[in-house]
């Protein structure tokens, strides 16, 4: 009621009240209409200016005891705007700054937000009140341009039915499967890479030279999930310019007109983005409506192929024969999963590279496990007599490579900061949340937790992602078996080490770059396995070091986090 009453609308009802009131009763005193009028206005905008900034959140809301940083909004506000650094950066500082018990509270003119700090209160966010909570209308109207009205903007039931629909294609037996695929990419990716390297250095006896990572990255990685999701390789590194490659260099480009675009239209607004004369608004629109025209008559065409009787095992046929979705839904579908999957694998191998730029010896560390448990196939040829899940096997096993993946997924999570918005009145942590609270969940933030990770948590640090086993006082043949009990691994002086999956950490909640619960990310066994193969065959096959200023490597994005000026790397074929 009240925040019906303090509002421009109700401002403007009691206006009109008042006034005919003051014209009724206040008869013989000579003021124009007008006048009393723009008075009254401006004293009742005042009042509910001073209710809605100063009573009601700091004397009247639930959430006027919750802690918060001092300065919060000139510091979100200036940080928005400059786009220096990743948002979750800023978070962490205020997080880091604040005693709390799970949550901070951000205020921002006449509301806060609240900030999820703690494990506990981002279970009742992600699962035991998960319902409660749901992308802000903004996001979701911005979002849904690049990413379709797929799994991640659908809610409630809808939600509920994709997800089980989708389930069947990112299980543990499909991406397994995949890996002989992702495999012979990743070489291709190598190859591209090498032929790059002699064009820059053809008189030298190792191929060498300078290359922006995040650029080819992306190629790749698109391929990848073009293979997996519809069943075509999109010739990313041929002579011809593929229209759905094309779009998305366009609608990925780093440039800070396009970084300011994502920045107004996702933390702002979508409407006022659109609404300003510049260039932006019509080259995203058109080329964000081209993705979808293409993804749109893909579904078409593969329907068409399946009324036919031809055969095809991809994510877009299984969507089809369940004969519920229209080609425009499948389309959205399409868009989705080809956006999710393939910018944010490309960022987390662009992350890898440069943490293992500044470490050349644990570059050398890893192209030795690598080389050692895959002596053949590193050298450039495919996955020879090994099957699919040999290779799976051998991929998955090695503790170092997965140490380094799941190192820079935590400290890199390629989406810093997620929104979700109360759908109704709620509570977190045993803390009331009224209805349309914003609450911020960033994996920055949780990911680089001292109360959670220690206080290395800034630091790249593989080993947390390895466990040592000691095979019972054997060793030799008898130590091998004994390692093979727990799942594999790689022996040194006698201890077995294996990958663990926690990192050290005491709950699920710790680690939160793959979010958790009904709407944790679907395709993160299939990410790993990409970035398994992605990064064993550049680290076999290169050695490499930062081409820039190390200082010159920012994290930013407004959606996902990148390198600001690139990530620039001078390669060269090891020995």
């Amino acid at each position: 009621m009240a925040s019906s009453v303090f509002s421009l609308q109700g401002a403007t009802i009691a206006t009109a009240i008042e006034v005919f009131l003051i014209v009724k009763l206040a008869t013989g005193i000579d003021i124009g209409l007008r006048w009393i009028a723009l008075s009254v206005f401006s004293i009742n905008c005042a009042i509910v200016i001073l209710y809605n900034t100063i009573v009601h959140p700091d004397f009247i809301s639930p959430l006027r005891n919750i802690a918060g940083p001092k300065w919060s909004l000139p510091r979100i506000t200036v940080h928005r705007l400059s786009s220096s650094s990743t948002q979750g950066e800023l978070l962490l500082q205020m997080a880091r700054e604040t005693p709390n018990d799970g949550i901070v509270a951000l205020r921002e003119f006449t509301r806060r937000r609240l900030l999820v700090t703690k494990p506990h209160v981002l279970a009742d966010v992600l699962v035991h009140r998960y319902q409660d909570f749901e992308k802000p209308e903004n996001m979701r109207r911005f979002l849904r341009n690049l990413v379709g009205d797929g799994l991640l903007m659908l809610e409630g039931e809808a939600h509920k039915f994709m997800r089980r629909s989708t389930n069947p294609a990112f299980n543990f037996r499909r991406i397994k499967d995949l890996y002989p695929m992702m495999w012979k990419n990743s070489l291709a990716f190598r190859e591209v890479l090498e032929a790059d390297l002699r064009a820059q250095s053809p008189a030298a006896d190792t191929p060498q030279g300078s290359a922006e990572v995040t650029h080819w990255a992306n190629k790749i990685t698109l391929n990848i999930i073009g293979n997996s999701l519809l069943g075509k390789d999109l010739n990313v590194f041929g002579g011809r310019e593929d229209r759905l490659v094309k779009s998305y260099e366009v609608v990925f480009d780093p440039s800070k007109e396009m970084l300011l675009y994502f920045v107004l239209s996702a933390w702002f607004s979508h409407r006022l983005a659109n609404a300003l004369p510049w260039r932006m608004r019509r080259v995203f629109k058109e080329t964000t409506g081209t993705l979808k025209s293409i993804c749109v008559q893909m579904a078409r065409d593969r329907r068409e192929e399946i009324k036919k009787g031809a055969q095809h095992v991809d994510i877009l046929t299984q969507l089809i024969k369940l004969e519920v979705f229209s080609d425009d839904e499948l389309g959205d579908q399409l868009l989705t999963f080809l956006a999710a999957g393939h910018d944010t694998t490309a960022l987390t191998l662009t992350w890898a590279c440069y943490l293992l730029a500044l470490d050349p010896a644990l570059q050398g560390t890893l192209r030795k496990e690598v080389r050692d448990n895959l002596p053949s196939y590193t050298q450039g040829e495919s996955a020879g007599d090994l099957s699919a899940d040999e290779l799976a096997g051998i991929m998955e096993r090695l503790p170092l490579l997965n140490g380094v993946i799941s190192e820079t997924l935590r400290l890199y999570p390629t989406v810093p900061v997620s929104i979700r918005t109360a759908v109704r009145d709620t509570t977190l942590g045993g803390q009331p949340i009224p209805k349309d609270t914003e609450i911020l969940l960033s994996p920055w933030v949780i990911n680089r937790s001292h109360e959670l990770w220690g206080a290395d948590a800034d630091s790249f640090r593989p080993e947390r992602w390895i466990s040592s086993v000691v095979p019972d006082g054997h060793g030799g043949a008898e130590g091998a078996k004994e390692g093979e009990k727990h799942n594999g691994g790689t022996a040194t002086e006698g201890l077995w080490y294996k990958p663990n999956y926690t990192g050290g950490a005491s709950s699920n909640y710790d680690f939160l770059t793959f979010l958790h619960g009904p709407r944790s990310c679907i395709g993160q066994t299939f990410a790993r396995a990409e970035l398994r193969c992605l990064l064993a065959a550049m680290i076999s096959h290169f050695e490499w070091t930062l081409d820039m200023d190390p200082k010159d490597v920012i994290p930013s994005g407004a959606i996902t986090i990148k390198p600001q000026n690139g990530l620039h790397l001078k390669l060269r074929v090891a020995k």
